[in-house]
């Protein structure tokens, strides 16, 4: 019981980043790119958490590391192209 309550806490998180990421684009006035955006970055963070399950460092380390550095690159990415394409 436990575990499964961690697992769905641990889960929240990445729920709570995703929602700030799709609100930050609604005040920011981000358009069609940026939002075409969010479903890659939820990809990554599922995967995120389902790699960080395991809870060995090999998996922890692949979770966090490379997945965050997606998430960071594919935001950057739709920030940058949206603002421009709409300058």
């Amino acid at each position: 019981m436990r575990r499964s309550l961690r697992k769905l806490l641990d889960f929240e998180f990445e729920r709570i980043v995703f929602a700030q990421l799709v609100a930050f684009g609604a005040a920011a006035g981000m358009g069609a790119i940026y939002h075409c955006a969010m479903p890659l970055i939820a990809a990554a963070l599922i995967y995120e958490h389902r790699s960080a399950g395991a809870l060995d460092v090999t998996a922890i380390n692949r979770a966090f590391f490379p997945s965050n550095a997606f998430v960071s690159a594919i935001f950057l990415l739709a920030v940058t192209i949206d603002v421009v394409s709409h300058h």
